[in-house]
C-alpha cells in the first residue's frame, strides 16, 4: 500500500520556502505593480497562507525589494571580461562578451519576473525608483570601465549608457518574444551589434590628431 501524499511529499526548507514566495511575488507585482497587488494575492500564487508570507517577510515592500536584490545580486556574480576590448584582438573580446552576455541573460531566463521588475517595472514605482537609479548608474559605470580604448571621455560615457540600455532591452524583449532554444543566437546577435558599436568609436581618429593622409581629398 503507498504512503498517503502528505506523507510523501517533501517539506521545503526555510531558504526553498522564500525563494518560492519570491517566485510567486515577482509574477504578481510584474503583472499589477506593486501598489496593485496585496499580500493574499502572493499567498495564493505561491500556495501558503499569508502568515507564511508573514513569516518570512515583514511587509510588502521588504518583498519587493528582496527581489530586487535577488536579481541585482545574482547578476553582480557574474564576471565581467578581464581587459577591455582592442582593435587587435577582436576575437577575443567577441568570445569574452559572448560569455558574460550569455551568463547574464541566464540569470534573466531563470528569474524573467524578476529581471522584468528591475530592468522594466520598479523604476516607474516611487518607492524603488532610487534603487534602480542606483543599480543603473553602476551597469552604465561597468560598461565605461570596459570603454578604456576610447579617447575621448563623452563619447566613452555616453556609449557606456548606450552599452548598459541596448543589453537590458535586447534582454527584456528576448524575454517576451524569444524562443530559449534560441537564447544563444540571441546572445550571440547583441554582441555583433555591441560589436560594431564599439568596433567603430575604436576605430575613429583621435580628437586632436590629424586625419589620415588623403582624407581632406576625398
Amino acid at each position: 500500500m503507498s504512503e498517503p501524499t502528505a506523507a510523501r511529499r517533501r517539506l521545503l526548507t526555510t531558504r526553498e520556502r522564500a525563494s518560492s514566495i519570491l517566485l510567486a511575488a515577482s509574477a504578481v507585482f510584474a503583472e499589477r505593480g506593486f501598489a496593485g497587488s496585496t499580500v493574499d494575492e502572493i499567498a495564493a500564487r505561491a500556495g501558503v497562507s499569508k502568515l507564511i508570507v508573514y513569516r518570512h517577510f515583514n511587509s510588502k515592500q521588504e518583498l519587493y525589494l528582496a527581489i530586487l536584490d535577488q536579481i541585482r545580486d545574482r547578476l553582480a556574480d557574474v564576471q565581467p571580461p578581464s581587459s577591455a576590448p582592442t582593435v587587435t584582438d577582436s576575437r577575443g573580446a567577441i568570445a569574452a562578451a559572448i560569455a558574460t552576455l550569455a551568463a547574464e541573460f541566464a540569470v534573466a531566463r531563470e528569474y524573467p519576473d524578476g529581471y522584468r521588475l528591475l530592468h522594466r517595472h520598479a523604476a516607474h514605482e516611487p518607492e524603488f525608483a532610487g534603487y534602480v537609479a542606483g543599480v543603473t548608474a553602476a551597469s552604465q559605470a561597468n560598461a565605461e570601465a570596459l570603454l578604456a580604448g576610447v579617447p575621448d571621455p563623452t563619447v566613452r560615457v555616453w556609449m557606456g549608457r548606450l552599452i548598459s540600455r541596448t543589453v537590458n532591452e535586447a534582454f527584456l524583449d528576448w524575454l517576451d518574444v524569444g524562443d530559449p532554444n534560441r537564447d544563444d543566437e540571441m546572445v550571440r546577435r547583441v554582441v555583433h551589434v555591441l560589436g560594431s558599436m564599439v568596433g567603430a568609436v575604436l576605430t575613429e581618429p583621435t580628437p586632436g590628431r590629424p586625419a589620415p593622409s588623403g582624407a581632406d581629398h576625398a
